[in-house]
Parts: structure tokens; sequence; C-alpha cells
């Protein structure tokens, strides 16, 4: 999926919850603090697109998690690695909470979003579990439908407005929920908080995402983003105050004003227009994710097997995690707002740790240069940054003092990755100092020998291509080896052995009283305590398949028995490919 329709459908999500959070994080409260509370959140969301572009243009094509492992710790950068896993999940849980919105808005009982919202979360992974993408043509279709009706009501609101013929009584009539009596606690703070919430999708979708070539949000489509965000949202609080329904929680705010403008086909339509929205904003994360995990283990803060295109199985039990955490988060985060404020923190945590650690990559260039222009850069970096880190850390410091439940909850999300990780990274160095050679010329000594075992079911190709192999590597002893299970299938299989000519023997084990691999597993201990000077290699055909059908047919007990033979250091076990193609019947 493009980049660009993936961050446009994130940033149309936001548009479209901001306002609802606003309703439900200080309701009744003063719509004029309300408007100055955005216009600091304006002012962030140009802070935080500054600073993304000068980043990009500092370390270009450097995520934020290497540069905080650089030039702060390893450990911050791992934690700035594992809070942009928190960050999807906590975007999971709003996209699916707008799908229970529109829900609600669709049906006439009113039902506990979270009953919709988390089976929504873990169901909605099962297409990426499955390797299955959402067509680009099915996200395009979700922002321009959201989009269209945003555009649709602003402007009938405006010119109705204009006009004189839409009231708060119209807008109350058709409300989605009952109006709570209470005014809202710290309004100022939390609006701030909220305002925010956009400048942290921002956030989120400038940064780097897989290892290809379209890895970030150039600068002009960003700008171009936020923007047109912006600017959407701005006519929307105008229209939200001048009908007095800015902090007056009457539901989501498109919906009930497309009820009042254009009666039940207008709340049908915006309900399926954002549910559509919510669907594609989950699918869009869980496309994300797997190539994500890719490029943190190509940055090494995951294991580097994860970056391997035959390690999907790895991946996508990683991506059941992420959905896991985010149906817990569902749970605790049972608002909008709630949701809103986890992920400002998150976000805004990332944000904090990549502008420090671009602060002091200033500091350290002054320390050590020398060249004039680079002292000048350095210096502007080092102080511009400094800035920029210092106002990410004060919208740390007012979500915590307005939220601190949240805010312990988005913590908690952050520290499931974060040690998952580390105690990955840790086993990882454990293992790798364990390994490494004391002596370099230990372990050097040639065996005297090599005694080479083919395991044969039957005679066929798989088996021709093994026992060939087998002869190429030209082993001092080498024998064909297969187990008595059935009279009239061990005759066939001399049978035909004889009738081959092959320069290789067979050898034929006894019948086994259960299974075929304790005999095998006796013989080649037998050559182990016989032979204890030499290496025995054990040799198995493996046909390999990319066809589901022929998979179902090609099932071998091979991976138990080599299992069973590795625990001796003297014992190679080696597979040979036998391959399939795809137009071939069996």
């Amino acid at each position: 999926m493009s980049q660009y329709v993936g961050a446009a459908t994130c940033v149309c999500l936001a548009v479209v919850l901001l306002p609802r959070s606003i309703q439900r994080g200080a309701p009744f409260a003063n719509p004029t603090l309300v408007g100055a509370m955005a216009l600091a959140g304006a002012a962030v969301l140009a802070l935080v697109v500054a600073a993304t572009i000068a980043a990009s243009r500092v370390l270009p094509g450097k995520a934020a998690h290497q540069v905080v492992s650089r030039y702060i710790s390893p450990a911050f950068g791992t934690v700035a690695a594992a809070a942009r896993f928190a960050a999807f999940a906590l975007l999971l849980v709003l996209a699916a909470g707008l799908v229970g919105m529109a829900v609600n808005a669709l049906t006439p009982l009113a039902v506990d979003g979270r009953l919709i919202q988390i089976p929504l979360v873990v169901v909605c992974a099962l297409p990426a579990l499955l390797h299955w993408r959402l067509p680009l043509a099915g996200a395009l279709l979700a922002v321009l439908a959201a989009s269209g009706v945003i555009i649709a009501t602003l402007v009938t609101g405006l010119v109705r407005e204009a006009r004189g013929t839409v009231s708060l009584a119209d807008l109350i009539t058709n409300r989605a929920e009952e109006l709570p009596g209470s005014q809202a606690i710290h309004p100022l703070g939390n609006t701030f908080v909220i305002m925010c919430f956009l400048a942290a999708v921002v956030l989120l979708v400038g940064g780097r995402i897989g290892t290809g070539r379209e890895r970030f949000l150039g600068p002009r489509a960003l700008s171009t983003i936020a923007g047109i965000a912006a600017v959407v949202l701005s006519g929307t609080f105008y229209l939200e105050m001048r009908l007095d329904i800015l902090t007056v929680p009457v539901g989501l705010p498109s919906i009930v004003m497309g009820t009042a403008f254009w009666g039940s086909t207008g709340r049908i339509v915006t309900a399926i227009a954002f549910g559509f929205l919510g669907l594609v904003c989950v699918f869009v994360v869980y496309e994300r994710l797997p190539r994500l995990l890719r490029e943190l283990a190509f940055d090494g803060a995951l294991p580097a097997r994860l970056a391997a295109p035959e390690a999907s199985r790895a991946r996508s039990g990683v991506v059941l995690l992420v959905a896991v955490l985010a149906g817990a988060l569902g749970v605790f985060l049972s608002t909008t707002h709630a949701g809103v404020v986890a992920l400002v923190f998150v976000c805004f945590l990332i944000f904090t740790l990549h502008c420090a650690a671009l602060s002091l990559r200033g500091g350290q260039i002054l320390k050590t240069s020398e060249r004039r222009e680079e002292r000048r850069a350095a210096h502007a970096s080092r102080w511009g940054f400094a800035f920029f880190a210092l106002a990410g850390f004060a919208v740390l410091l007012v979500t915590v003092a307005m939220q601190p439940a949240w805010t312990l909850t988005s913590l908690a999300a952050v520290a499931v990755p974060t040690a998952g990780m580390l105690i990955a990274q840790r086993g990882r160095g454990k293992m790798s100092a364990h390994l490494k050679p004391l002596d370099v010329g230990a372990g050097r000594r040639l065996p005297v020998r090599t005694h080479a075992v083919v395991l044969v079911q039957e005679l066929n190709l798989p088996t021709l291509r093994a026992v060939t192999y087998a002869r190429a590597l030209r082993p001092s002893t080498l024998t064909a080896l297969t187990v008595d299970l059935s009279e009239s299938r061990t005759a066939a299989l001399r049978a035909a052995w004889n009738q081959s000519q092959l320069p290789v023997g067979l050898t034929v084990l006894g019948s086994p009283t259960s299974g075929a691999r304790g005999p095998l597993v006796d013989y080649i201990r037998f050559l182990l305590d016989t032979h204890p000077q030499d290496i025995v290699l054990v040799i198995a055909p493996k046909v390999v398949s990319t066809t589901l059908w022929h998979r179902v047919y090609l099932r071998r007990s091979v991976p138990p028995l080599f299992a069973d033979l590795s625990y001796d250091s003297r014992l190679m076990l080696v597979q040979v490919p036998y391959q399939i193609h795809s137009g071939e019947d069996l």
C-alpha cells in the first residue's frame, strides 16, 4: 500500500475523532478557551512538522530509534522502538472504536463500544496473519468517502449557519447519547492534550516504515497532509462553535450534524463512511506492522531472522501479540478521549527522545569538529532540537498532570514490548559472548573419517537426488538406510534398488515394535559409539513446493527424527531439497 494513502487514512481518522474527544474531555467548557487551545494545538502541529523535516535533513534515512540508540543509549533506543508498537496498538483501538460508534449510530440500541471494538481488533488481525493485503483502491475509497462526507457537512453547515436555518435544538434532538450534567475538570489542560492528537498522528505516520525506497513521507507531502487536516479541523471547530455544540457531548459531531442536515439518510451515509474508514484504518495498521518488524530487525532492535522473507510465520506471531495488546488496551481505555490521551503521550515520548538525541549529536560534533560550516550547522542543530525536545517534554508533563491514570496505561503499553525486546537482546548478547572463541585454534581439528547415511523410504526422484548429493561429498562410508515397516514395501524397495544398480548399499533395519524412528536413532548412535573420532552425516530427501495443494501430500517425519538426533556435535543433519514446480500435477 502506498505510504501516502496509508498516512492519509490515519490522519483522516484523527480529523474525525478529535472533535469527539473535545466533547468527552471538556464537556460544557468555555468555547473561547477551547478555541485558544486549538491555536496552541496548531502551533504544536507546526512545531512537529518542522522538527520532522529538520530531522530528515540532518540524518536522512535514519529512524528515531536508531538515532536515540546511538546518541543516548541502546536501552532508550529500545524504548523508542517499543513505543512505536504501542502507538500502533493504540491506533488500532481508536480505529476500532470509530467502527463501534458508527454501528451505534446505525442501530437504535446503545451498545458498549468495547463489545464491538475488542473483537474487531482481534478478528481483523486474521488477514494480516494470512498475508492478505488490503487493495490500494479500498483505502483510497475510504479516505475519499470520509473526506467527502466531512467536507459536505462543513459546506452545508456553513451555508445553513449563514442563513440561520439550523439551531442547537435541532442538533440536540438528533443526539446519540444522554447529556451529562457535570462540568469538565481542568478543561484547559485536557483540551490542550487533545489538540495535540493530530500532531501525534503526524509523528506516527511521518516516521520510517519498512526498508524499501518509499520509507518516509517527503517534506512536501507531510506538510500538505498536516495542513489540509488543520484547515478541515478549523472549519469543523468554527461550525461547532457557531452552533454551540463544540463542548456539548451530543455524539460524534459529524454524524449528529449530518442527521440534523439531511435526516436519517444523512445519519446512515455518514455512519457508513466513518465505519468504513475505521475498518480500513485497522487493516492499514496491520499491514504496516510486518514492515515495521522487518525494519527493526534490519536495524538490530529485533532478531535479524525476522527480516528474512521466509520468517513470515514469526512476524505473524508478533502481529498477533500486538493484536492481543490492543485488545487489552481496549478494556482499560473505554472512551475515545482515553485512547487519544494515551496515543499523544506515546508519540510525544518518541518525539522527545528523538529530538534530545539529535541535540546531543550536535553537541558531540561541536566537541570533535574543527570545520566552520559543520560547527555552525551543529550549533543550530543542538539548540534547535533542544527547543523541540523541551516542547515535547512539556506536552508529556501536561499529559501526565491532566490524566495520570491513562498515562500509566500507555506506559504499561510501552513497557510490555520494551521488556520483550530487552530480554531478547540480552539473550542474544549472552549467547554471542558464550560462543565467542577464547582460543582461535580450538575446534579446528579435522575428523578422521566421515560416515554418510541416506534415509530412504522408496526409490523416487527425491531419493536419487539425495543419494547423488551424498556421493558427491565423497564420504569414507556411504549407506542407504530404511526400516522394514511392511514386507511388501521392503521387497519392492529391494527390487527397485537392485535394478537401479546404484553403487550404494541398502541397509534394512528389522521390523520395529513401534514407529520407525527408534531403529534409525539406535543405528546412528551405534555408528557414533563405534567411531568416536569420526563424524556421521545423516542425509534425508525433502520435497518442497510453493503450492498449498502439493504441501498437503508432502508431510514427512524427518524433522522429528532430526530433533531426536540433534544431541551430538559429531552428527551433521542435512536435508536435500527436491523442487516441485507449481504447474506440475501430483
